[in-house]
């Protein structure tokens, strides 16, 4: 149940609705795209409409949690929708950081009270290359 897990923060945050709305323009657009946690290798993927989805696979099958993210300066927040697998309700706030030219996300905790997604996602995300499978 721990690999499951992998949010950041949004994570979502794991998140306004709209990645832009009222945030911070330039650290949205660099968290768009899929991520994928060093623990268990989880994927994250940020969509430009400011919805989130944690996975088991690039594809987005295994689906874990989901539902929306937004950034306010450098403060990421996931609220996961409430019929989420896990973590369903329990929003998390983290100051991340986009750093290796853009390749890899740090996350310092704010606040999350999700036990496994704190765990997966502490050591930060990594930006999935196209060609990656």
């Amino acid at each position: 149940m721990r690999r499951i897990m992998g949010v950041v923060a949004a994570s979502v945050l794991m998140l306004g609705v709209l990645g832009g709305c009222g945030t911070d323009a330039s650290l949205s657009d660099s968290l768009v795209g899929m991520w994928k946690t060093s623990v268990n290798g989880v994927y994250v993927d940020f969509h430009d409409d400011g919805t989130y989805l944690v996975s088991v696979s690039r594809e987005g099958t295994g689906k874990m949690e989901w539902g929306t993210w937004s950034v306010e300066g450098s403060t990421l927040t996931e609220t996961p929708a409430s019929d989420s697998r896990y973590c369903a309700g329990i929003v998390a706030t983290y100051e991340v950081k986009v750093v290796d030219d853009g390749n890899r996300l740090e996350n310092t905790v704010v606040d999350d009270a999700c036990a496994v997604r704190l765990e997966d996602t502490e050591p930060g995300l990594t930006r999935v290359a196209d060609a990656e499978s």
